[in-house]
Parts: structure tokens; C-alpha cells; sequence
């Protein structure tokens, strides 16, 4: 397994379907991509790619109607779940989009879990205060 310091890029995880490819034809079995970065992925398949092997690869990113067709070498393969590839042949403007999605993506996700957390916030201090209004009935009572 690869050490993650030494990677240049930030990676997301997330799902994408991907399209494997030989000479322009190209298959869609139950491959995804788990683990998205500007330098590479890494996909979810059974089917075995040796080592240091190019794959043609095309997907799409969330909400984009283009295709992402690149070259990619297997980095490493973990049995049972899938391989790290490397991207190598990117055109500029496609790792451009890459980036722009991954920024869009770590932001949402960001925004997402400090909504999560406001609303946890407002939950508890709103339990808090309909305590304090249940101990004051009960004393009130008492």
C-alpha cells in the first residue's frame, strides 16, 4: 500500500463510474472509482491489472455531461478491493476540471459538517432550555 504523505495531491472520496478501455472500446462492469485526485484514483474492481500496466480509462464528474477519457499505470493492486492508478496523459484543462471538483467537493463537505454541527448545537441547547423549563414546572409544583 502506498504512503500517503508522499502523494502530491489531495484525494477525495466519493463514487464514479468508470469505463475501462483497449483500442477505443470500452467496459462497464461494476468498476468505480472510490478515491479521486488530480494525479490518479483509485478504482473498485475485481478484475486483476498487472503492475506498472496502462489502462484506458473514461469517467465523468458529478454533474458534468463530458467525459474524462486519459491513460493510467497501475501503481498498486490490493486484492479483494481494487488498484491505485496513475494518470499520464491529462490535458491541462482536464486537471483543471479534476481540481475545480475536488476544491467544490472538500468545500461542500466542509460546509456540510458545520451545518451538522450548528444543528447538533441548537439540539442540545434546546433540550437544555426544555429542561431547565421541566425542572422549573417541577419545582413550581413542588
Amino acid at each position: 500500500m502506498m504512503n500517503h504523505e508522499r502523494r502530491k495531491y489531495v484525494r477525495i472520496t466519493l463514487m464514479l463510474d468508470v469505463w475501462l478501455g483497449n483500442e477505443g472500446v470500452y467496459t462497464r462492469n461494476d468498476e468505480q472509482i472510490s478515491m479521486l485526485g488530480v494525479g490518479g484514483a483509485f478504482i473498485e474492481t475485481n478484475t486483476y491489472f498487472p503492475l506498472k500496466s496502462t489502462l484506458v480509462m473514461r469517467f465523468r464528474l458529478y454533474e458534468s455531461e463530458d467525459f474524462i477519457t486519459c491513460q493510467a499505470i497501475v501503481r498498486n493492486y490490493e486484492g479483494g478491493k481494487g488498484m491505485g492508478v496513475e494518470f499520464t496523459d491529462l490535458t491541462k484543462e482536464e486537471r483543471v476540471r479534476i481540481r475545480q471538483f475536488i476544491e467544490t467537493h472538500l468545500l461542500s463537505e466542509a460546509l456540510r459538517q458545520t451545518a451538522d454541527k450548528e444543528e447538533s448545537r441548537e439540539t442540545v441547547q434546546m433540550t437544555d432550555a426544555q429542561l431547565a423549563q421541566n425542572l422549573r414546572a417541577v419545582v413550581t409544583t413542588a
